[in-house]
């Protein structure tokens, strides 16, 4: 077969590495700065070649690149995702998409196939690509897979054994055709499964019909909170605690490695990681780059407390006015998106960068008041990612916090 890779992330080098040791003829399409020898520019002299089976495209590449576009009315666009079965690897998948939790989910679905003495692999979006590890797909029991709208939109064939979406809200619109796409994309995960497949079902997502999902339905079972007794920790996660649920089920798994991979569980950074100086709570929240994240940050904090929220980062062309339903006592906006935040929301205060916008915070916070750093938006327009964002953050609190200690001595 003769593939097309367009773009050379990790993702598409994972790829080609994995189609050349399968013999096959790989055919790499990228920008100027990326050139190297043998590859061809990402331009529109890509529809002059002949014999092409298959195109994949990096994650990085929007569904709007009108080159892109011209090549997917000629050529046919797969997923990564199709090599699984082009190539016949049939080691079972554990693949989960929505639009906020994903890493939580995956990660613990991690423990509890470890604490049940399965071999797994973790791969996708926030992790190392697939093909990093296909000299591992025949030595393991299980692939869990952390899915992005942009894995799925290209998906031509592939089902994973176990699938679920966790939540559906608006993101990405600066990178796809509109929210319906951004939706059908995710939804793409269950389109090619057959009854020997699961999905797991979540009722609360409006946008999913029940009865066109081909798999055999698994519905998350919400008196599961009154089976068990709620660890602090978890509490926010009761979602993807549903979906661990239904595995355990699905698996045979005993009820005691459910319960232990539970009281294992510690909340990665930068998700509501809380610290609290001079009896001012502090919330990074850096993960946070949809509307739908912040607004649940906002759920979990004391109704009574008031809150000074800071928002920013790269303009995803979402629907920021729907921030005006949070009761914060201020909202603070840098980055990318202050201006047009500054319009939808005439309350909203402006500023260039996350420290302007922090040291604002502490000079206007109350004792016993929450800062609450809960971007809504991706951080490409001043930092590399979320976790250069949150780090950040962290360092701003504690310069604050050796002021107010200097202060006191």
């Amino acid at each position: 077969m003769k593939f097309l890779l367009l773009g050379k992330g990790k993702t598409t080098k994972a790829i080609e590495k994995f189609l050349r040791l399968k013999n096959q003829k790989v055919i790499i399409a990228c920008n100027k700065d990326e050139l190297e020898e043998n590859d061809l520019l990402f331009d529109l002299n890509l529809l002059q070649l002949k014999d092409i089976n298959y195109v994949i495209k990096s994650p990085g590449i929007s569904q709007n690149n009108h080159i892109f576009k011209k090549i997917q009315k000629k050529m046919k666009v797969i997923s990564e995702l199709d090599l699984l079965t082009l190539f016949n690897i049939d080691t079972k998948m554990i693949a989960i998409t929505g639009s906020n939790g994903k890493t939580t989910c995956v990660t613990l679905i991690e423990s509890l196939l470890k604490n049940a003495n399965y071999k797994v692999i973790v791969c996708g979006n926030s992790h190392e690509p697939l093909f990093d590890y296909y000299h591992e797909f025949n030595n393991i029991d299980f692939i869990i897979m952390e899915l992005s709208s942009f894995q799925l939109e290209n998906l031509s064939f592939y089902h994973p054994f176990i699938s679920c979406i966790l939540n559906l809200d608006e993101n990405h619109l600066d990178s796809v055709k509109s929210v319906k796409h951004y939706y059908q994309a995710k939804k793409n995960i269950y389109k090619y499964c057959t009854k020997s497949d699961y999905f797991i079902y979540n009722v609360s997502i409006k946008q999913l019909n029940e009865r066109k999902i081909p798999a055999t339905i698994k519905r998350m079972d919400p008196s599961l909170f009154y089976k068990i007794n709620m660890f602090k920790m978890i509490k926010p996660y009761t979602t993807q605690m549903m979906v661990l649920y239904e595995i355990v089920k699905i698996l045979n798994i005993h009820n005691y490695v459910f319960i232990k991979t539970l009281k294992e569980f510690k909340a990665l950074p930068y998700r509501q990681q809380v610290k609290v100086v001079n009896n001012i709570t502090f919330i990074n929240d850096s993960k946070s780059t949809s509307i739908a994240a912040t607004k649940f940050a906002f759920d979990q904090i004391d109704k009574n407390k008031k809150v000074i929220l800071i928002i920013g980062g790269k303009n995803k062309r979402l629907h920021y006015k729907k921030l005006k339903e949070l009761p914060y006592y201020r909202l603070l906006v840098y980055g990318e998106i202050a201006k047009i935040v500054k319009k939808k929301i005439k309350d909203a205060i402006q500023f260039e960068d996350l420290k302007q916008a922090f040291k604002y915070a502490i000079n206007i916070v109350d004792f016993d008041s929450v800062v609450l750093f809960s971007p809504a938006s991706s951080s490409f327009d001043q930092y590399k990612n979320y976790k250069e964002r949150g780090k950040h953050f962290d360092a701003l609190i504690e310069e604050y916090e050796k002021e107010i200690s200097e202060a006191q001595d």
